[in-house]
């Protein structure tokens, strides 16, 4: 019987935290008129509602979030190079460069 419990009440949580996953993955409401809510829009919110609890602490959603991508490297060098270039000289800037490609 305890085992039973517990799998269900492990089951329960993980229905629970891939639903929110889900639901935290919808951004149709970054879309919309501002003033105007949808019908989808409103029963998400309700949904997170339901899922989220009534009052979700800071980091509740975090393990719920998609994950995010992670850029290039050279992408992010680039940009990294780009950024300082007009704060140094150009002998600097060379300097800057040559390590960010031995990088």
């Amino acid at each position: 019987t305890i085992l039973y419990s517990l799998a269900v009440w492990l089951l329960g949580i993980n229905v629970i935290k891939y639903t929110l996953k889900l639901l935290l993955s919808y951004h149709g409401w970054m879309y919309e008129m501002h003033g105007k809510i949808s019908l989808r829009t409103k029963a998400w919110l309700g949904l997170i509602r339901i899922f989220g609890g009534r009052k979700p602490m800071l980091n509740s959603y975090q393990a719920s979030l998609p994950k995010l991508p992670v850029p290039p490297l050279r992408d992010t060098v680039h940009r990294y190079l780009e950024s300082v270039h007009p704060m140094m000289d150009e002998d600097r800037y060379a300097q800057m460069s040559q390590l960010a490609e031995q990088f």
